[in-house]
């Protein structure tokens, strides 16, 4: 179990090492401009909204398999509807 979990964050922070360093220097070669304000709250949204997921377990809750797609699938909808909504008044 130790294995899976070591390997998930390695890719994990492999990933983010390599984004990170792509942004620092391709801001230094390329004047891009990035929406780091917006993509910083899609992020802490996401972050959020897994919590409130997690939130049951955390409490000792056993949730049926049922609900806990269901629940899933209701803070995934309102992080699309959220979204949506950002990316539609932006244009």
């Amino acid at each position: 179990k130790i294995g899976y979990w070591a390997c998930a964050w390695g890719g994990f922070a492999g990933y983010g090492s390599s984004m990170l360093l792509s942004y620092l220097i391709g801001r230094k070669h390329m004047k891009l401009e990035y929406d780091t304000k917006g993509i910083a709250i899609f992020v802490l949204l996401a972050a959020v909204l897994y919590l409130l997921y997690e939130l049951p377990e955390a409490f000792g809750m056993k949730l049926e398999v049922w609900v806990s797609i269901l629940y899933g699938s209701l803070l995934l909808s309102i992080y699309g509807i959220i979204a949506l909504r950002t990316i539609l008044k932006k244009k």
